[in-house]
């Protein structure tokens, strides 16, 4: 949903851009990625268990699935999702998509899977976005069927969950469909969240504290990502073995929000002075 939402959200700003201004395009993303990821990678160096052998790991810390997977497949997608969506070409995306399906057969392991799935996802979303008023008119007529293949979406995950929790792969293609069902299912939400945009919107004028919620989450999302990621292996190693769950769980969630939140005040201060 992430990637999804990534996408769709980034679309604008490539349509935006010139054709040549991948550099700036690209380095305002950085500068927003860089300097959280380079202080948990820091962390994790003098906290854990991390270690960077030769220049070529630490390279491939941040563009290959590691520890923070997520944000390295980000600084990789940015920079070839811009030149995608510039692309004149129109069967471009189609080209891309068929090779990301059939990289995930190929490699299908649950880090390379994340990796071409989200991918896969953050093209979808693009789309979406560029298509958006059509695609709302059409889903505005039945919402019921778009909710109906959420749902039908939703059960046949569960059920290819259950097949490959149960050893069954049959050559990565429950996994594959794992992913391409959870796609089905964003870009389900993702259409039918814009189509009550107008409704959300005038929603959060009236309540002012839901919209501060939301807009605090969404401040902290990167770090409580990164927060966790780091939590899990250093903080809740000590605390674990003195709660268990769901004492632990709670614990695990108060800590990653309460120093994401901490994290992220930080970091909008060096985003303010960096400009």
């Amino acid at each position: 949903m992430f990637f999804m939402v990534s996408g769709s959200t980034l679309f604008p700003s490539v349509e935006r851009s010139g054709g040549k201004d991948v550099r700036s395009w690209y380095i305002k993303r950085l500068k927003r990625l860089m300097p959280m990821l380079i202080f948990f990678y820091d962390l994790s160096v003098i906290f854990g268990n991390l270690c960077f052998e030769s220049a070529f790991d630490l390279i491939k810390a941040f563009i290959f699935p590691t520890i923070y997977w997520f944000t390295g497949a980000l600084l990789l997608f940015y920079f070839i999702f811009f030149f995608i969506e510039k692309s004149k070409c129109p069967y471009i995306r189609v080209g891309c998509a068929v090779m990301l399906i059939a990289g995930c057969l190929f490699w299908d392991n649950i880090y390379s899977e994340r990796y071409f799935i989200g991918f896969l996802a953050m093209l979808i979303g693009a789309y979406i976005r560029k298509r958006l008023t059509d695609i709302l008119n059409r889903a505005s007529d039945d919402k019921g069927q778009m909710i109906g293949m959420i749902l039908l979406s939703g059960m046949m995950y569960v059920v290819l969950k259950l097949l490959r929790g149960r050893g069954l792969e049959v050559g990565g293609v429950i996994h594959l469909g794992i992913g391409i069902l959870t796609i089905m299912i964003a870009a389900g939400i993702l259409i039918i969240g814009c189509s009550y945009e107008d409704k959300i919107k005038n929603c959060l004028e009236v309540h002012r504290n839901i919209r501060y919620a939301i807009k605090t989450l969404s401040e902290v999302t990167l770090a409580v990502y990164l927060v966790m990621g780091f939590d899990d292996r250093i903080i809740m190693k000590q605390i674990g073995a003195l709660s268990t769950f769901p004492l632990s769980y709670f614990i695990d969630l108060s800590i990653s929000f309460l120093l994401a939140y901490v994290i992220t005040a930080i970091d909008k201060k060096l985003q303010h002075a960096m400009k």
